[in-house]
């Protein structure tokens, strides 16, 4: 957008203006104002204005002569107003004012005849300390968005709307109690404030969806809400226990209490919520254990109990029939999971990173596609069912466990042609299994193709790789890149045939040799790609695909290649 300079009589002769735009969008990161006025800012604006839009309004106010009375929708996001005027509007018109992120504004004038006024956005008005009680008597008010306020300290005492659907307090650091709320509330977004707790009327607003107390470090108690909430939010909170009260929020689908650390009890009436389908729980220190559930949870899908000090898992956990994803990191006292966790038919996904305890895994469901134990450094044992259908496994940093039950039985699935989907499996070590036939030390190798290669039924590819930094706990998904070229009788490098890619998760501290084994049947590698090279010598390359300000941090010392034939 190129520089703009406006007089401050610019509009002093559109008297019959309704509509005003000057847009800067989001997306563009600028800092510098793109439309400038002189110090004393505007001296007109049209009265007949319905709607004003002005991002970056670079005046302290609005003209002091300004009449809204038919203005509708008043937007002027990031601007650099101190306030719009002085003294009381008529603003029968009004119904949506964005004054958003504008860091200077100081107040907002009485609205108390803008009797249909439904949004208020004042969020990220860091120099705005008091919000004007004439809000509250607002009856049409849906929305009020007070986000990110740090200096906010006075709010009204209530809002009397029946139609407030949205209030949002968020990080308002310094406020210390919510207004008494009307109406149909719907959501009420109270993370990083300095509340000790939930407004009476709360328990009589029964429409509320969503309530997050995020942060509130001043919440003792769990709240007693309407049994109508979807989503309850109350991770870095002091609540110590979770009540048997909890059975009445019949409705609550998602219950996040992670990093809450004086959280060490857990009621068994947990497991009346038949439409919980989230439950995170994870990094509460004080959490010894898991309530035995008296009855099935036929909705939880994802459980994270990761950074606790849970020692077990209840034997009732085989009646989440439909848990979908289990997470354990960081269980430092857990030393095994139970035998029944093959009874879980719709566990997916399985991640038990650095449980530094865990000795061994039992037979896993065949339904576990996604399995992480990235330094577990105890796990000896695995124990691998022949219905196992996984496309990944990370065991890195897992220096004693027993490799060869896994190796074998990939190698039987591979060569025997059951394994019909693409499959990673990291683990740690130096050299690729054996049955590779083509290695090679350094990040290529170049194999020659069978004259009937047009009959192959996939590629298995292994890599060796080593980090050249030590260990770092920054967290790091690899992206690691085969590319397959032809070569011509100079040896040089033709085109790229196909190329694949995987990615390592969770490889935080990389301690030494890992060996990375992708399969590709040849559904994901094309017979097409490379009959035309039958009998010819193709070469193939591995790299690593690191995110800005990693490269070269990690290098391929070893790689080899498996053609699987009919």
């Amino acid at each position: 957008m190129p520089e703009m300079h406006l007089e401050s009589d610019t509009f002093a002769r559109m008297n019959c203006l309704r509509f005003l735009k000057l847009y800067h969008p989001f997306y563009v990161v600028d800092s510098e104002d793109k439309v400038h006025l002189p110090l004393n800012g505007l001296i007109y604006l049209s009265d007949e204005l319905r709607y004003l839009h002005w991002h970056r309004f670079p005046a302290k106010c609005l003209p002091r002569n300004f009449c809204g009375e038919n203005i509708v929708d008043l937007t002027l996001h990031s601007s650099r107003v101190e306030q719009l005027w002085t003294g009381v509007q008529d603003l029968v018109n009004l119904r949506s004012t964005d004054l958003s992120r504008s860091p200077y504004l100081l107040e907002i004038p009485d609205l108390s005849r803008a009797k249909n006024l439904e949004y208020i956005d004042l969020s990220f008005c860091e120099s705005l300390h008091e919000v004007h009680s004439s809000i509250q008597h607002l009856e049409k008010l849906e929305i009020l968005l007070l986000s990110g306020c740090k200096n906010l300290w006075i709010v009204p005492k209530r809002i009397e709307s029946r139609f407030l659907r949205i209030l949002d307090l968020s990080h308002c650091k310094s406020v210390r109690k919510c207004p008494e709320i009307s109406g149909y509330l719907e959501e009420l977004m109270l993370q990083g404030t300095a509340i000790e707790g939930l407004p009476q009327s709360i328990s009589k607003v029964k429409e509320i969806k969503i309530l997050d107390l995020s942060g509130c470090k001043n919440i003792t108690n769990f709240p007693q809400i309407s049994g109508n909430i979807k989503q309850l939010r109350l991770l870095w909170t002091v609540i110590e226990e979770v009540p048997s009260s909890i059975e009445f929020l019949a409705t609550l689908g998602v219950l996040e209490m992670n990093f809450c650390e004086q959280l060490h009890s857990l009621s068994t009436s947990i497991c009346k919520l038949k439409c919980l389908e989230r439950l995170d729980l994870s990094y509460c220190p004080k959490l010894e254990s898991f309530p035995e559930m008296l009855e099935p949870m036929e909705s939880l899908k994802c459980l994270d109990l990761s950074g606790t000090a849970i020692k077990e898992l209840p034997s009732s956990i085989k009646l989440l029939s439909c848990l979908y994803m289990l997470q354990l990191n960081r269980c430092d006292k857990l030393v095994s999971l139970p035998s029944f966790i093959d009874k879980l038919p719709a566990l997916k996904y399985l991640k038990v990173n650095y449980c530094k305890g865990l000795l061994s895994l039992p037979e896993l469901p065949p339904s576990l596609e996604f399995l992480e134990a990235v330094g577990c450094e105890s796990l000896e044992t695995l124990s691998i069912g022949k219905e196992s259908n996984f496309w990944y496994l990370n065991f890195a940093n897992c220096f004693k466990l027993d490799q060869k039950p896994l190796l074998a039985d990939t190698q039987l699935k591979i060569q025997s042609g059951k394994m019909k989907r693409e499959v990673t499996i990291i683990l740690p070590g130096s050299e690729i299994p054996g049955w590779f036939s083509d290695q090679s030390m350094g990040s290529s190798v170049a194999i020659k193709l069978p004259t009937n290669c047009h009959q192959h039924n996939g590629f298995a590819f292994g890599m060796v790789f080593v980090s050249t930094d030590p260990p770092t706990e920054m967290q790091c998904n690899r992206i690691f890149i085969c590319e397959c070229h032809s070569r011509g009788e100079d040896d040089e490098h033709h085109d790229v045939i196909f190329n694949l890619s995987t990615c390592a998760y969770e490889l935080r501290s990389v301690q030494s040799d890992q060996m990375i084994l992708l399969y590709n049947p040849c559904e994901f590698v094309k017979r097409e790609c490379i009959s035309e090279y039958s009998g010819k010598e193709i070469l193939f390359e591995f790299y690593l695909d690191e995110p800005s300000g990693l490269q070269n941090r990690c290098k391929v010392k070893r790689c080899g290649v498996y053609l699987l034939d009919e």
